[in-house]
């Protein structure tokens, strides 16, 4: 019989087996989706290396190939989708494979795709084992193998496709596969690989359990080489008779080691000098290990997947009941790989066994420990075969999706459960992961309004939670839980300096406390003033005394109250040379690891032949090279599937510069933008040291807790670089003594310091140009805006008494101006002088309550255009030297009150329930002898909130109460507003110092702003804290103690009567509340 084409028409049997073939005993089918320029020509060296063993008797081995237009030129240079049957031939470079169709253009990321090259091959090749090869992107369980052209969007509506694009997402690859078993009539694939990034995981493997017996996947990016199928081919063509665990076996252990592109003297050395730019002699064994270093694979016995969920919800029933911060801790430390979400957040993707390892360790849970070891017993059965670079050490073989609670929020964990759909119909993962974050869903405990606080709604836990949560009381405790995580806190910076040159340190040092922290990391950036803008130029780990390690990974172990942070930094910063050019980079810590620490850099790799551009990540180990990964997503972005580039001589990377944006008027607090460019020839690239570029820099500390989640500290400080200052054509200058820095334009004459009246004076060579500065304080203003307004009367005066100045006058009203990053006011005059015109700039600046400077900027009309450029940089570029000096204004106090009804808690029916028989959660009543309304809570009672029936709020209103708390200190305590039937917001404080904002709507409590440390808060028990609601609208302004603290805007709720809200987080202390002087009423003036 011939051969049938994709649209049925009869062709030519192919060379090298016979026109009619009985059943074999293997046909293996390689779907290869190179149409992408990074892996374009990867895979079509892989399909060389397949060709240098080819089909035989009883192995078929057959081939549908999609390549790429524009990129890699050899092996023929189509671009369309092509089918082969693969016949022996030892040429690496060229294909001697007879096509059997060509199908022109199809897209290889649509289901019916992939069913139609399985169905054919069934169908032509008949055989007594099926193994399927998909190579290209991966990207875990959200799927990968996309098709760029003809740039189909994707059949299936899901929140992923909105920043991947289509590919073919797991839920279709399960479904494509269950499709070609039914039409080719195959009860199930002996082995179905995929030699693709991340795929190893949990999720990916639950897929194939109906489809396939074996399967080989990575649970990290996988490098260029690919697999290495000369040789485990090889292997099966020798012993057609083994099995797909056997088959997995070889894929396993020949992998990089035995790769052609290694064991190949010819090919060695062309992969070394286009990798490495090394043209020297190498060793099969030097290029393994240095390709080895990050990677995994690992073949699965699929018939024991079942047996590994089975135990995975055990681990999760335990972990339900132990503290969910050891869960994230242990989820923290785990041994994580390549993300393809946000790259600014922790990785979700984790080694299973090495978090459940580290979950005992953490934890000492006998029930803990007891599930583990279950789990470790299953994976030992599922797990054929394993291999991990040195550089991924707690790497056992398969991975699970455990993402922080930002990237759980978003999309609905980005449509996990309606990808990953058979895992999570299979598992309790999806429900673990829900009652892990249930802290920001729904309202347990709700007070009622006549009589004593209501008894928490029902809820369905078995169908809500999987039926492995036994009792409300345990959903009850994690809400509690959630509730009362608090960001980490941390002292303010001191700095040993104000200014450092060259060749000098400053020393930081700081205090970080709470019981979640993970990490902390320096930061260095840098500020371009004309640009407004903060460019992070260094970021990287402070490392603990004290260190633990599980199963090779590294992780901090912290001691328990506060950490001591102590910081020595040289004014240098980091770039990379390309062997011509040097570029400043921001280069990220990858690893906790202080004996071999790898860092990246992102940016954007342009392809030298096509042009097309790609976001793309650089990878240094030991200051060298090492790795360099492109995503399939849009370049601007890091989304979508990674895959290792290998460069060709003119190839480029630019650079990305990231940072923050320091103008008012910026629509986004970050920027991402192209800095420099960098070439890729025969030299490889390099990180260097290079000195700081003068100018203001802010240096700081950032804590990362478990989840994620960050607190920073910064300070400022003036860096001295006569070489290299922020800005061409201009010097640094500071004055310790007064209290400034900033540059000045480099042809100008030295400055001139004048103790006697606290100034300096800078001037060009000519006297055309000129600039007074004064250091002034003003201690009669009652703020630093009064304290500007002095000033600029103060230099009118002066002005006005200098004789010689003809025809003064003052051309402006005094108007807002920004000095450095402050807030300053300017006015402008004219005069004459020996014939000559001249104008002028008074500008003034109140950094400081007690520091005020005065700026008198002068210049002859003749050279006005060019000065007024020169004090615009100067003035960009000023800057204060006095650690710990807030750029932010005080918070106002509040309006006063107007149309005011005060409770002072003397009369028992003034609204509150008064009840003084004690419940399960304690109490509450007013005590005639303190004349004050009293909650008492019993441990972890609340959250319980009372109202005023009947009263209604106005839309502008004020509403202040004071409080106070005594017993446990991880409380909250406040005021609801707002409240109605339909829910209400409650501003409340807590004991140890921070501040938060929730909304209710009756059936879920949302977050509006979190909690938030707070200086004003006073913590001591008994001590009053008062706290002020100011409603405008749907805008509230938050006060605490006299200070405006905070301000929301939100429309859900309006109207409304207010109460007080008591919550006690604490598991075996109680607590008591102490309110006093409810005060409601408008605005004055209102």
């Amino acid at each position: 019989m011939g051969v049938l084409g994709n649209e049925g028409e009869a062709l030519a049997a192919p060379a090298g087996r016979p026109p009619a073939q009985d059943e074999v005993e293997w046909t293996i089918m390689l779907y290869q989706d190179a149409d992408d320029e990074i892996l374009e020509r990867d895979i079509m060296i892989d399909f060389n290396e397949a060709e240098r063993i080819g089909s035989t008797a009883e192995v078929n081995i057959v081939a549908q190939v999609d390549r790429f237009a524009g990129a890699f030129d050899g092996m023929g240079d189509w671009t369309s989708t092509k089918r082969f049957y693969l016949t022996q031939d030892d040429n690496l470079d060229e294909i001697g494979s007879e096509e059997l169709a060509d199908l022109g253009e199809v897209n290889m990321a649509d289901g019916p795709t992939l069913v139609d090259f399985i169905t054919w091959a069934v169908t032509n090749f008949p055989a007594r084992k099926y193994a399927l090869i998909m190579s290209d992107h991966g990207s875990g369980w959200p799927g990968g193998f996309g098709d760029p052209d003809p740039g189909e969007f994707g059949a299936d509506d899901i929140y992923l496709a909105q920043g991947f694009g289509d590919q073919l997402y797991l839920m279709e690859i399960d479904r494509s596969l269950e499709a070609a078993r039914a039409q080719a009539g195959i009860d199930q694939f002996e082995f179905v690989g995929f030699d693709a990034c991340l795929m190893a995981q949990l999720e990916v493997f639950n897929a194939l359990v109906p489809h396939a017996r074996y399967s080989v996947a990575s649970q990290e990016t996988e490098p260029a080489l690919g697999w290495a199928y000369t040789s485990f081919l090889g292997q099966l063509v020798n012993n057609p008779a083994m099995d797909g665990a056997e088959l997995g076996q070889h894929i396993v252990d020949s992998y990089i080691d035995q790769d052609q592109r290694i064991v190949d003297d010819t090919a060695r050395q062309a992969f070394v000098a286009e990798a490495y730019g090394y043209e020297g002699q190498t060793t099969p064994q030097e290029v393994a290990e240095a390709s080895g270093q990050d990677i995994t694979l690992t073949a699965v016995n699929l018939a024991a997947v079942p047996a590994v969920n089975a135990a995975l919800d055990k681990l999760a029933a335990s972990l339900v009941n132990i503290d969910p911060a050891i869960t994230a801790e242990a989820r923290a430390y785990a041994q994580a790989f390549t993300t393809i979400f946000n790259d600014e957040l922790p990785s979700p993707y984790i080694d299973l066994a090495h978090f459940a390892q580290l979950a005992v360790e953490l934890s000492g849970d006998p029930q803990v420990s007891a599930a583990a070891d279950e789990l470790n017993a299953a994976l030992g059965q599922a797990i054929v075969a394993e291999k991990n670079g040195p550089e991924r050490p707690g790497a056992s073989g398969i991975a699970i999706h455990f993402p922080t609670s930002e990237i759980f929020s978003e999309g609905d964990n980005f449509g996990y459960t309606q990808v990953a759909s058979r895992f999570a119909e299979q598992t309790k993962w999806d429900e673990f992961l829900n009652f892990h974050y249930i802290g920001t869903g729904g309202e347990i405990v709700a007070a009622a309004p006549e009589a004593e606080p209501a008894p928490a709604p029902a809820v369905d836990l078995e169908e809500e939670y999987g039926g492995f949560i036994t009792s409300e009381e345990q959903l009850n405790q994690v809400q509690q839980q959630a509730a009362s995580i608090k960001p980490l806190q941390m002292a303010p910076l001191t700095l040993s300096a104000e200014v450092v040159s060259i060749g000098q340190t400053v020393n930081l040092q700081t205090e970080v406390s709470g019981d979640r922290l993970a990490y902390i990391y320096t930061f260095i950036g840098r500020i371009l003033p004309d640009e407004e803008l903060l460019v992070i130029e260094d970021e990287d780990y402070i490392f603990a005394d004290e260190n633990n390690e599980v199963e090779g990974v590294i992780y901090p172990v912290w001691p328990e109250g506060s950490v001591s942070v102590d910081y020595d930094w040289e004014p240098y910063i980091y770039a990379i040379n390309d062997g011509t050019n040097s570029v400043r980079a921001l280069l990220s810590p990858d690893t906790y690891d202080a004996e071999s620490p790898t860092y990246s850099t992102n940016g954007i790799f342009t392809f030298a032949d096509s042009g097309e551009q790609r976001y793309a990540t650089l990878y240094f180990r030991d200051g060298e090279l090492t790795e360099v990964f492109g995503f399939t997503g849009d370049a601007a972005t890091s989304g979508g599937s990674p895959r290792e580039i290998t460069p060709r001589p003119g190839d480029q990377f630019t650079v990305l510069e990231e940072g923050y944006t320091l103008s008012d008027e910026a629509e986004s607090e970050t920027f991402s933008r192209e800095g420099g460019t960098l070439t890729f020839s025969q030299e490889p690239f390099f990180v260097e040291e290079i000195p700081a570029p003068a100018g203001s820099y802010i240096l700081g500390f950032i804590a990362e807790d478990v989840d994620g989640q960050t607190q920073e500290q910064y300070e400022g400080l003036f860096v001295e670089n006569e070489d290299a200052a922020a800005v061409e054509g201009f010097t640094a200058y500071a004055n310790e003594d007064l209290g400034f820095a900033l540059l000045y334009p480099d042809t100008w004459l030295e400055p001139e310091e004048n103790t006697d009246n606290a100034s300096v004076t800078f001037a060009n060579t000519d006297d055309t140009a000129y600039a007074i500065i004064y250091k002034e304080s003003y201690p009669d203003a009652a703020s630093t805006q009064e304290a500007n307004e002095q000033a600029i009367q103060s230099n009118i005066d002066f002005l006005n008494q200098i004789e010689g100045l003809e025809n003064l006058q003052y051309v402006s009203e005094t108007t807002d101006i920004i000095v450095g990053a402050f807030d300053g006011r300017e006015v402008d005059f004219t005069y004459e002088q020996d014939g000559q015109s001249y104008s002028g700039f008074v500008v003034v600046t109140t950094p400081t309550p007690d520091v005020t400077y005065s700026i008198l900027l002068v210049a002859a009309d003749s050279n006005l255009e060019t000065a007024i450029t020169e004090f615009n940089t100067m003035l960009e570029n000023f800057d204060i030297l006095i650690s710990g000096v807030s750029k932010e204004e005080i918070g106002a106090a509040p309006p006063d009150f107007a149309n005011s009804a005060v409770d002072d808690f003397t009369d028992p029916s003034s609204g509150l329930v008064d009840a003084q028989e004690a419940q399960d959660w304690g109490r509450g009543y007013y005590d005639p002898n303190i004349e004050q309304y009293v909650v008492e809570l019993t441990p972890y009672a609340g959250p319980i909130y009372d109202y005023y029936e009947g009263r209604a709020l106005d839309d502008n209103f004020m509403l202040q109460i004071t409080s106070a708390y005594e017993g446990a200190i991880n409380n909250s305590y406040g005021l609801v507003f707002r409240l109605s039937e339909n829910g209400y917001y409650a501003f409340s404080i807590s004991g140890d110092g921070f501040y938060t904002v929730e909304r209710s709507d009756g059936v879920e409590t949302t977050t509006v702003i979190d909690w938030t440390a707070s200086a004003l808060i006073n913590q001591d028990e008994l001590a009053a804290n008062v706290l002020t609601v100011v409603g405008q609208g749907e805008t509230y302004n938050l006060y605490i103690n006299g200070q405006q603290v905070d301000t929301f805007t939100d429309a859900t709720h309006s109207g409304g009567t207010f109460g007080i809200i008591s919550n006690n987080f604490d598991e075996e202390a109680p607590v008591t509340f102490y309110y006093d002087d409810l005060t409601v009423g408008t605005p004055a003036g209102e």
